[in-house]
C-alpha cells in the first residue's frame, strides 16, 4: 500500500470516529473545519502591507486601516463559522436511475431557529472543479428539502461518499466546511440503449396475439362461404356491386409477452441487461401484459410503471 493510500485510510478512519455515519447530523464545533479562502489570504496580506507602510512612513492612518482590516478578518472568522454551526442535515428518499445518469438524493436542511443562516452549499464536489456539483440552500431558520446529484457509473447499489457542506458567507474571507455521511444509498438500473419496440411476430399493438376470426377489430372483406352467418354479409356492398362479401374481424388473445435473458442480444452480460432494461422502460409505458425471465428467476406478467420498476430492480441486482 502506498503512502498516499495509507494517509487516506487514516483520514477516513479518523473522520468516521469524529463524525460517524447517521441518517441525521447536526453540525457543531466537533464536526466543523474552517480555513481562509484565497481572498482571505490576500486580504490578510494587504493588511500586513498597509501596516508595514505605516511603520515605514510613520503614518497613523495606515495603522488604523491595518488594525481595522485585522479586526474585520477576525469577525469574518466568527461569522462564517456561526453561519454553518447548528445546521441539521437529514437523509430523505433517493431516486433510482440508469447507469450513466445522475442519481438524485433528497436531503432536508434545517437551520437553527432564530438565525438567518444562508449561502450554504451542499453536494459532492467534482475533484477537477471543486465548485461543481454543489447546490445552494438558504435555511433561514426553517427546513428546506433539496436534491443533490451524484454520478452513477455502474448498476447495483450506489452508496455515495461523504457529503460536503460548506459556506463562505458573509464576506468570502473564510471557508467553513464539514464532511457528513448520511448513510444513504440507491439502486442503479442498467444503462439504456436506443432500441426499437419489442418485435414479436403475430402480436398486435398492445402485445397480444392476433386471432384471425375474432370480433374486435375490422380487418377487411372476404368471399362468402355457405357456413357464414347472414349477419356477417355486407348487404350494402351487395347492393352496389352484386358481390356477396363478408366482413372479417380480428381478435386479440390474452397470450402474454415474455422478455428472456437467454434470448437477449448482446456480446456480454452487461449489454444483454442493458437491452432488457431498455425494453422494460418501453413496455412499462404501455398497457400490454409482459413478464421477465432472468436466469432462474421469473417475474410474473404484469403491466405499468410499477411492474417495470420491479423488473429493473431485478436486472440491477442480477449477479
Amino acid at each position: 500500500m502506498s503512502v498516499i493510500k495509507q494517509q487516506q485510510a487514516r483520514w477516513k478512519k479518523w473522520l468516521n470516529r469524529r463524525i460517524p455515519p447517521a441518517r441525521s447530523v447536526t453540525l457543531n464545533q466537533k464536526s466543523l473545519f474552517i480555513l481562509p479562502t484565497k481572498a482571505g489570504y490576500s486580504f490578510l496580506l494587504v493588511a500586513v502591507l498597509v501596516f508595514l507602510a505605516g511603520v515605514n512612513y510613520r503614518n497613523s492612518l495606515s495603522f488604523g486601516v491595518s488594525f481595522f482590516m485585522v479586526a474585520l478578518f477576525q469577525v469574518a472568522l466568527w461569522q462564517t463559522w456561526r453561519n454553518l454551526a447548528g445546521i441539521t442535515l437529514t437523509a430523505r428518499k433517493a431516486d433510482s436511475v440508469h447507469a450513466g445518469q445522475l442519481a438524485g438524493f433528497h436531503i432536508a436542511c434545517r437551520g437553527e431557529e432564530g438565525r438567518q443562516q444562508q449561502g450554504v452549499m451542499i453536494g459532492w464536489p467534482d475533484t477537477t472543479q471543486p465548485d461543481e456539483g454543489l447546490v445552494r440552500v438558504d435555511p433561514l431558520g426553517e427546513e428546506i428539502e433539496t436534491t443533490v446529484s451524484c454520478p452513477a457509473s455502474k448498476r447495483g447499489w450506489l452508496s455515495p461518499s461523504r457529503l460536503r457542506i460548506e459556506t463562505i458567507y458573509p464576506l468570502g474571507l473564510f471557508r467553513a466546511w464539514s464532511w457528513v455521511d448520511l448513510d444513504q444509498r440507491t439502486l442503479v438500473w442498467p444503462g439504456l440503449q436506443t432500441v426499437e419496440t419489442v418485435a414479436s411476430t403475430g402480436f398486435g399493438e398492445e402485445g397480444h396475439r392476433i386471432v384471425p376470426d375474432g370480433m374486435d377489430d375490422f380487418a377487411g372483406f372476404r368471399a362468402f362461404n355457405p357456413t357464414d352467418s347472414a349477419a356477417q354479409v355486407d348487404w350494402k356492398v351487395l347492393a352496389r356491386s352484386d358481390e356477396l362479401l363478408v366482413r372479417q374481424f380480428h381478435g386479440l388473445a390474452g397470450e402474454d409477452l415474455w422478455l428472456n435473458y437467454d434470448e437477449a442480444p448482446g456480446r456480454d452480460m452487461e449489454e444483454k441487461l442493458s437491452w432488457l432494461a431498455s425494453q422494460c422502460v418501453q413496455l412499462g409505458n404501455g398497457t400490454q401484459i409482459w413478464g421477465l425471465r432472468l436466469g432462474g428467476q421469473a417475474i410474473e406478467p404484469g403491466q405499468g410503471t410499477s411492474h417495470a420498476h420491479r423488473c429493473l430492480d431485478a436486472l440491477a441486482l442480477y449477479h
